[in-house]
């Protein structure tokens, strides 16, 4: 009932929000540049955004400089209307050799204007080595390379980002999409998003009613409330999870943590992988073993079946009642392996193949 309940909360807000974006307007556009400046910069200056209500688009370049382009377009059927709009809209862009600043704000008479639309762009060339400050909201955000840190907001937006190199980057996605090609380390806030990574190295991810997938990552620790995660290639991974389903390619080295009200299914377990900590209520785990690992197996359950590869099993104990279940001993060919699988679920089957 709580995932229903979410669900048709997040689906109204959705629809309340696209129907106050995408109104259709019939009249003209008319666009007015309105700041044309570049600033010359130390590789790791500041770059810092504030913008809403349009497009930001941050490509690379070779020079030590910032140029930011600023474009209002207005659509509205009353053209003579039009240069009073612009005037209205706050620009500042300014900067110096270790940061540049580039904001606007949208007057509050033009927000939802059924008369008019308004938009801002801006189009900005940045070298590589800078550090990104960006808040957007209510439009749509480009981000090329970056080697310095980050810092990125995105709300009611979409984001596209090629690379972020550097090992401090914090962003948050709140209503809206984010496709990110790559990030190094990361700490990642999600919420009723769809947000697709492709390779990452560590990354640590707080999400709620969102889905996530991640294609590959060296290390993942992620706390999910409600929605879908679906995971490729990863090395370690650490998880809290309600409400929620995970989908999970392949392990190598080691997953640890707690589900509840949801499934965990991972494809493969590689042979190197040294352990599986996990503990479960009112959910499913089910995971695949290769099947030439060797590891001691310790699993408890209640009122749920276990299920594991009984014919290459060495069971050291074995407790069966009509509540619980108690399993331990070794599954492979060796007689002391250095890998374990240390599963306790409560009402959720559990399925070791």
């Amino acid at each position: 009932m709580k995932n229903v309940l979410i669900k048709v909360f997040a689906t109204i807000f959705v629809f309340l929000f696209t129907g106050m974006v995408s109104v259709t307007y019939s009249g003209e556009w008319i666009e007015k540049i309105v700041v044309d400046k570049e600033f010359q910069i130390k590789k790791d200056a500041e770059l810092y955004i504030d913008h809403e209500f349009g497009e930001v688009r941050c490509e690379n370049w070779d020079k030590d400089a910032i140029s930011i382009v600023v474009t209002i377009r207005v659509n509205t059927k009353d053209s003579d209307k039009a240069d009073e709009i612009i005037e209205n809209v706050y620009v500042k862009v300014d900067g110096s050799k270790t940061k540049v600043e580039a904001i606007c704000d949208l007057n509050q008479k033009y927000r939802n204007n059924k008369k008019s639309r308004v938009l801002i762009d801006f189009d900005i060339k940045m070298p590589v080595t800078v550090s990104l400050n960006l808040e957007n909201k209510f439009g749509s955000a480009y981000i090329e390379s970056v080697t310095g840190p980050s810092s990125i907001t995105s709300e009611y937006s979409s984001l596209d980002v090629v690379s972020l190199s550097n090992l401090s980057n914090a962003m948050e996605v709140k209503f809206g999409d984010a496709n990110i090609k790559h990030i190094a380390d990361g700490n990642i806030e999600i919420g009723y998003s769809h947000v697709k990574i492709g390779g990452a190295e560590n990354l640590s991810i707080e999400s709620e009613y969102s889905d996530l997938s991640v294609e590959k990552a060296a290390a993942i620790s992620l706390e999910l409330e409600g929605g879908n995660a679906t995971l490729g290639h990863i090395g370690s991974f650490e998880v809290e999870s309600s409400f929620a389903n995970i989908d999970i390619q392949s392990i190598s080295e080691s997953i640890e943590g707690e589900t509840e009200y949801g499934s965990l299914t991972i494809s493969k377990v590689h042979k190197s992988f040294y352990l599986i900590s996990l503990v479960n209520e009112f959910g499913a785990l089910s995971m695949s073993i290769d099947e030439d690992a060797s590891y001691n197996i310790n699993a408890d359950g209640k009122y749920c079946s276990i299920e594991y590869p009984g014919g290459k099993a060495k069971i050291s104990y074995r407790n069966t009642s009509h509540s619980s279940t108690v399993i331990k001993g070794v599954i492979g060919n060796e007689e002391n392996p250095k890998s374990t699988v240390d599963v306790r679920s409560e009402y959720g089957a559990v399925n070791i193949k």
